[in-house]
């Protein structure tokens, strides 16, 4: 069986780093991919840092479609201002990529629609434990959504009472 690749996008270093920690303990089953492992030589370095004439947006993308990771982790509280344009993007240009948003608690139902409808397949509280994460990665991996039980029922409505079925 071949290991699920999940990137983390965190501008917040040590909450990256905890994170990664989090999904390391699933060895052979979860493989975290980082930009930038601690023995490359500087070419590798200088190759994956951040382009200052890119937005924070290209920059991600561009990093992503070198990792090509079958899951994508978003701290949305950390990047709140481009997270709509972030997952249109990621949407259009990495199709392949399954997008899991990592929220706080602040976070409405208005934004994680949206989120839905911009592509993500589900959210968990930025202060998940090592095995919810575990298990919300392994799910949508499988095609599956991430979402709580409570928002299941606002969701059903939302396609409910938005689409029109013909009689």
């Amino acid at each position: 069986m071949q290991a699920i690749t999940v990137a983390i996008v965190d501008v917040d270093q040590e909450n990256r780093m905890q994170l990664e920690q989090s999904l390391q303990e699933e060895k052979g089953k979860i493989e975290v991919l980082r930009e930038i492992a601690s023995d490359f030589d500087r070419m590798v370095e200088r190759r994956l840092a951040p382009r200052t004439e890119l937005t924070l947006v290209e920059n991600i993308i561009a990093r992503i479609k070198r990792l090509k990771p079958r899951v994508l982790l978003v701290n949305t509280r950390r990047l709140p201002d481009v997270t709509d344009d972030l997952l249109t993007t990621l949407r259009k240009q990495c199709p392949e990529t399954l997008i899991l948003l990592l929220i706080d608690n602040t976070v409405g139902e208005r934004m994680f629609m949206k989120a839905l409808i911009n592509g993500a397949c589900g959210y968990l509280e930025d202060n998940v434990d090592a095995s919810s994460l575990s298990k919300a990665v392994c799910a949508v991996d499988k095609g599956e959504a991430w979402v709580p039980r409570r928002m299941l029922a606002k969701i059903m409505d939302k396609i409910l009472f938005s689409s029109h079925i013909p009689s």
